[in-house]
C-alpha cells in the first residue's frame, strides 16, 4: 500500500466521529486497499431494502461500496456511500445500515490486530 494511503486512512480514523467522512477513492487506492495483506477483507452482498442492525466493533472499520448505495447512520447523522466510496468507522463506535432499492455489494476492510 502506498505511504500516501497509509497515512491518510490513519489520520481519518483518529478523528472523532463527528469529523468523518466518506472518502472517494480512486482506483489505484481502491486496488492497493484491496490487495493489502495487512488489512482483512469481507466481501458481503446486501439484498435490496436489508437492514443492518445497531453495532459496533474493537477495531477500526472501512467500510468500501463497489456498487449501489449504502446508508450509515451514526448520532442521527447520514453518511450515504455510493460505489468507490470509503468511510471509516472508529472502534467502538455504535452504527447501523441501510440497503436502498438494488443489491449492493459492500467491501469490509478491517484492520488487522
Amino acid at each position: 500500500m502506498s505511504e500516501e494511503l497509509s497515512f491518510t486512512i490513519k489520520e481519518f480514523v483518529e478523528k472523532p466521529w463527528s469529523e468523518m467522512i466518506i472518502y472517494n477513492l480512486t482506483e489505484n487506492q481502491k486496488e492497493e486497499l484491496l490487495n493489502n495483506k495487512n488489512l482483512v477483507n469481507e466481501y458481503i452482498m446486501f439484498p435490496k431494502g436489508s437492514v443492518w442492525e445497531e453495532h459496533s466493533h474493537n477495531r477500526p472499520q472501512l467500510i468500501l461500496v463497489i456498487a449501489g448505495k449504502l446508508t450509515h447512520i451514526v448520532n442521527r447523522e447520514e453518511f450515504v456511500q455510493e460505489a468507490d466510496n470509503l468511510l471509516i468507522v472508529p472502534k467502538d463506535i455504535l452504527h447501523h445500515a441501510y440497503a436502498g432499492k438494488s443489491k449492493h455489494l459492500l467491501v469490509y476492510v478491517f484492520h488487522k490486530k
